[in-house]
């Protein structure tokens, strides 16, 4: 099947038609048949659906506290899809907790697709050509199937064939629209190519089953390159409807979490994009394979995800083992497989034939589903090593722009059986830890040694002489089937072994490094070192004695204690049998109470961007509107102290305490603010070339205005917080703009002049 898209080539009846190019900001195509409408600008006033990405937990509280709506946290992939107002989106901007913020609705427009349908039977199991050129049958002689291998298809979803029983979930990660009445685009159904279906022939390519039957009863059979894999089905659009990088971004994001084995993406982005490439990283480092489609454009630039250097991409050939002449070639190309003219069912489960490379790439990921079959404990690394080995070199020796390593291939078998692990044994069995020795017959080709604990937990080591199992459960017994790994992957039966830990009596050992520090009236900061035994799980903390609280942390602040008064804290280290240490001790003494004056401060008015006074020497102060926190700072060593606060708007109320360095604050001062009788120049953040809005603060429910000689560039109402933003569009360097304000009264401010950087 080849999609036609805008600025590529269509197959029709088998001819090429060239398509006039359009201008392209982004596009997601399923064989090339996406183009991408262009991008709202994430600054733009209106809200924007974007994917905000956090570089720490703080930054993910950040930006579920500074915006309009979340929409899903990704926590895979270390991103948030949220709607944002341009505000939010220059506060989340500036904030060091926080990587980047992309535009999640970059929309695509499905073109017109054409296929050949085929009501021939397939004449012998031999004219699978595809199937021959990559050796699959080979492997399925020899049993491996692809049996077990968890294979994510990102695509239009795959339909309940005949074909594709073994599809073990569908998803949906695409919304419902509302206009259309007659069909849900958010079901889990493949809708793609008007109707034809795209995941579905995608899918059949990587999975059909042997034995099943297409709806066409004069057909006997489709057959993917791995029959036997576990398919999921991540629906990211819908066919009907543009799709977007967001949902690509989702359904990465669940593969990881439900430990997919290999992602196919037979789906093109035109440019490089921060949040797909962030998720295609976070996948790969999780041991996922990720393989996509160059796409279908015949340009020397593979498209996105296919370009990025640590996803597997794949280009095209045909029958005459000459790459295709729709197919993108380049640089990051790794593989080439067919996809000209490839046997496969449509979304109805009728057979018929495809072409583009979104049926090269389900190719490659077929052979590694079996590969990983045949080599269950060989790294990524290893897996596409065999791969590359065995490529059937095409273009120019070596790897090339157009084949990369070549045809993929799958490697010869070899039958040996290897010989076990020899005088296994298990020795020195305690509580939580037990050690197995054992030898190696052949050193020569040892790689590692694979450890299976009751069928579940698998532990890989390269010592070739023992190893020590820890962090066992105590009295429990384990079962161990050990494995020999050689050099190239293939293992041996196993040895099993069974054991049972001691109870466990002993306590973990104590903290260490217990000390104090902020002890004030109310409260006192507790730091220490946690033990590195195996067997500690938690420190429980106990206050004359009695139980506050258990934490795996290394420092705790006690709270609600009293003034003047002594205490004893103990922290005992426990294990997950219950057994409790002696405990480590220290006492503290809470300072006495006593009364700090009120402080004095000298009137605010609405054109006030500052708040001064006097207070206790050295005392802490804090300024507050209702219960948010506004300012604070210390007052010096006189007492008397100068804060940055907000414009305020007339009448508002604000509460000053002042307080000493263990706790005692004084009652609060309340202030009224008063209308001035002049209007304070506006606090305007840094212009710079690439600014389009101007931004900063001024007297609430004021007007700001903006000139450039003279000329009035924008003017708005500043919002009742005293922000405000004002359109300027990008200015030339150097150029000086004048922003002045004029209040409620219509007293204009003296005019602030600001010079584009």
């Amino acid at each position: 099947m080849m999609f036609r898209y805008y600025g590529g080539n269509d197959m029709k009846n088998g001819t090429f038609l060239k398509l006039k190019k359009k201008t392209l900001l982004l596009a997601i195509c399923l064989t090339g048949c996406w183009s991408m409408n262009y991008a709202p600008d994430v600054s733009a006033k209106q809200s924007t659906d974007v994917m905000i990405s956090y570089k720490n937990e703080e930054g993910k509280t950040d930006i579920l506290k500074n915006v309009s709506k979340v929409e899903k946290v990704l926590e895979q992939v270390g991103m948030v899809r949220a709607t944002v107002n341009e505000q939010q989106i220059a506060k989340l901007k500036n904030n060091n907790n926080i990587e980047f913020i992309n535009n999640s609705l970059t929309k695509m427009k499905i073109a017109d697709d054409t296929s050949e349908k085929s009501n021939r039977s397939i004449p012998t199991f031999t004219s699978y050509w595809n199937l021959n050129y990559v050796k699959a049958p080979y492997f399925w002689r020899n049993g491996y199937l692809g049996k077990g291998v968890k294979v994510a298809m990102i695509d239009t979803g795959i339909n309940n064939v005949p074909d594709l029983k073994n599809v073990v979930k569908r998803i949906s990660f695409v919304k419902d629209n509302p206009k259309t009445k007659t069909i849900d685009e958010s079901d889990v159904w493949d809708r793609g190519n008007y109707g034809e279906g795209h995941g579905t022939s995608v899918a059949a390519v990587i999975g059909a089953q042997i034995g099943g039957k297409t709806f066409n009863t004069s057909i006997s059979d489709i057959i993917g390159v791995a029959p036997n894999v576990r398919l999921y089905s991540l629906k990211y659009a819908d066919g009907t409807k543009d799709g977007t990088v967001g949902e690509i971004i989702t359904a990465i994001n669940w593969s990881i979490k439900y430990k997919m084995d290999i992602i196919n993406i037979s789906s093109s982005v035109y440019e490089d994009d921060a949040g797909l490439k962030k998720a295609i990283d976070k996948a790969v480092k999780a041991g996922i394979i990720i393989v996509a489609s160059a796409g279908n454009e015949g340009s020397n630039k593979p498209t996105y995800p296919a370009r990025y250097n640590n996803v597997v991409a794949v280009s095209s050939i045909g029958k005459d083992k000459k790459i295709s002449k729709f197919s993108n070639t380049g640089t990051s190309i790794d593989f080439a497989a067919p996809g000209d003219y490839i046997p496969t069912i449509n979304s109805k489960g009728e057979f018929f034939y495809a072409t583009g490379t979104s049926y090269a790439a389900p190719h490659v990921t077929g052979l590694l589903a079996l590969l990983k079959e045949k080599y269950p404990y060989s790294s990524v690394t290893e897996l596409l090593q065999k791969l590359k080995t065995n490529a059937l070199d095409l273009g120019i020796k070596g790897k090339d722009s157009k084949y990369g390593y070549g045809l993929a291939q799958l490697p010869k078998l070899y039958n040996s059986v290897l010989k076990d692990l020899n005088d296994v044994q298990i020795t020195k069995v305690k509580d939580h830890q037990a050690t197995i020795t054992y030898t190696v017959s052949d050193p020569s080709s040892f790689k590692k040694v694979i450890m299976i604990i009751n069928g579940t937990k698998t532990i890989s080591t390269k010592k070739s002489s023992s190893y020590t199992l820890k962090n066992l459960d105590d009295n429990k017994s384990y079962k161990v089937l050990l494995k020999y790994v050689d050099k190239n992957g293939d293992s041996s039966i196993g040895v099993e072994k069974n054991f049972r830990t001691k109870e466990d009596i002993t306590p973990p050992m104590e903290i260490q490094k217990l000390s104090k520090s902020k002890l004030k009236i109310n409260s006192v900061k507790i730091s220490w070192v946690n033990p590195k035994d195996f067997d500690f799980n938690l420190t429980e903390i106990y206050v004359n004695d009695e139980f506050v609280d258990a934490t795996d942390l290394e420092s705790y602040t006690l709270k609600h204690l009293k003034p003047n008064k002594e205490y004893e804290i103990t922290l005992i280290t426990s294990d997950l049998s219950g057994n409790g240490s002696n405990g480590v001790s220290i006492k503290i003494h809470t300072p006495p109470a006593k009364i700090i004056a009120k402080p004095v401060i000298s009137p605010v008015s609405t054109s006030s961007n500052s708040l001064s006074g006097t207070a206790a020497p050295n005392s802490s102060i804090e300024v507050k509107k209702g219960s948010k926190l506004i300012a604070s700072g210390t007052a010096n060593q006189k007492g008397h102290f100068k804060l940055t606060i907000p414009f305020q708007a007339l009448d508002t109320k604000l509460s000053i305490t002042a307080a000493d360095s263990v706790g005692n604050k004084s009652e609060p001062t309340l202030v009224n603010i008063k209308q001035s009788k002049i209007t304070a120049q506006p606090i305007v953040q840094t212009v710079t070339t690439n600014t389009k809005y101007l931004r900063g603060n001024a007297e609430p429910n004021s007007k700001v205005y903006v000139y450039r000689n003279n000329s009035l560039l924008a003017s708005d109402k500043v919002e009742p917080n005293g922000g405000f933003s004002l359109y300027i569009k990008n200015q030339p360097q150097k150029t000086v703009l004048t922003v002045i304000v004029k209040n409620s009264l219509g007293v204009k401010s003296k005019p602030y002049k600001i010079t584009v950087k």
